[in-house]
């Protein structure tokens, strides 16, 4: 989660508070109350700009780098591979009246929710991690992507008539594994007659390794690119509002 704060106080002579946003600067005499309004508004509706490109920029930055590390990962409409497409989502909150702030937050929805909450996949990869089986489970189970069905619920083995196949469970050599497998009969249909397919295999842990560090170089960014949008909007508002 990287949030990107809409507030900045610049110090100086002069004093206002506009609508959801104290801001101070400076003034060579002191000026009229107009020209504090327009002042003001130039400030705030800068700071809502700069909030906005920032996280925006924040939010493509990331995707381009894990567009780059999970080259295996689906292409999509937008031409951002799925995965980052989760792991980098962006929302607003507008609360200028109620509470004087407006913020952007650059968010991930890569994961998994179960019965005990919500698994952030990024998180992991970022900072490293180990994932365990949930309440009342002994295993984690890994389905295999080049099998297709293979995600399902198999709730059950043993034989099924219309797959002419069994499904059952082989463990490994060092018994921290089972591996869920079909074997399908000599005269069974679909071209896999003989044939033995992994379905899944269960784990009782899976340790991620910290090798997304740069999602979080990305995020030290923030204060950057949000003074340089500032400055940018600031200026064209100013001379929108004729404030020199």
């Amino acid at each position: 989660m990287v949030s990107v704060g809409g507030t900045r106080a610049f110090k100086g002579a002069q004093s206002f508070t506009g609508q959801g946003f104290r801001v101070e600067f400076e003034l060579d005499s002191p000026g009229t109350y107009e020209q504090l309004r327009n002042e003001a508004i130039a400030i705030r509706g800068a700071s809502v700009d700069a909030v906005y490109r920032t996280t925006e920029e924040v939010k493509q930055r990331i995707r381009d780098y894990i567009d780059a590390h999970f080259s295996g990962s689906e292409m999509q409409s937008n031409n951002r591979r799925r995965v980052s497409n989760a792991s980098a989502q962006s929302r607003y909150y507008d609360e200028i009246e109620g509470k004087g702030q407006y913020a952007g937050l650059v968010y991930s929805k890569f994961g998994k929710r179960d019965k005990g909450g919500f698994v952030d996949f990024l998180l992991l990869h970022v900072r490293g991690g180990v994932v365990t089986p949930g309440p009342g489970e002994n295993w984690l189970r890994l389905a295999n992507p080049a099998v297709a069905g293979a995600g399902g619920q198999f709730g059950q083995t043993g034989f099924f008539a219309i797959s002419q196949s069994n499904i059952f469970f082989a463990a490994s050599k060092d018994g921290k594994k089972l591996f869920l497998l079909r074997r399908y009969r000599k005269g069974s249909a679909f071209g896999k007659a003989g044939k033995t397919e992994l379905l899944a295999t269960l784990v009782k842990q899976v340790v991620f390794p910290a090798r997304l560090t740069g999602i979080e170089e990305i995020a030290r960014q923030r204060p950057e690119l949000f003074d340089g949008y500032f400055a940018e909007a600031l200026e064209v508002r100013r001379m929108a509002q004729g404030v020199s």
